[in-house]
């Protein structure tokens, strides 16, 4: 049996991607050696899971999947990293939260957003029309 690396590795990445509900996709293009390593450093120090994977690797394993429109914006090696409270400057390409994937305008986006507010202000207006609505109906 021979084993190929290159399938036990996107078997990997799929196991991964499936398993985490909140994972970072980054891109360490303009990382260099010395400061990749201190990257990995400070990961393992924060206790982090983190999966670096080759850009061809993820270019075929994207193209028929869900990130299919994240293909354009990789560029090189790509990290995963499953904790969203870290300190660590780098350029994210897209985060997957609940099985959704959001690029970096979408997540600025919902940052701003608060639910509750929404979710008041709609029954709010909800109550309102209910009101109007019946008050049309008895008159």
């Amino acid at each position: 049996m021979k084993f190929k690396s290159q399938r036990y590795k996107l078997s990997k990445l799929k196991n991964y991607i499936n398993n985490e509900k909140k994972i970072i996709i980054c891109n360490i293009i303009n990382l260099n050696s010395y400061k990749y390593k201190n990257l990995e450093k400070e990961l393992k120090l924060l206790n982090i899971k983190y999966y670096k994977i080759s850009n061809k690797l993820i270019l075929n394993s994207f193209k028929n999947s869900i990130f299919k429109n994240l293909v354009s914006l990789i560029n090189g090696p790509i990290i995963f990293i499953n904790k969203f409270n870290i300190n660590i400057k780098l350029s994210f390409i897209c985060i997957k939260l609940n099985n959704k994937i959001y690029s970096k305008k979408e997540f600025n986006n919902i940052n701003k957003i608060n639910y509750n507010k929404i979710f008041y202000n709609l029954n709010k207006k909800l109550v309102i029309v209910l009101k109007n609505s019946l008050n049309k109906l008895i008159l």
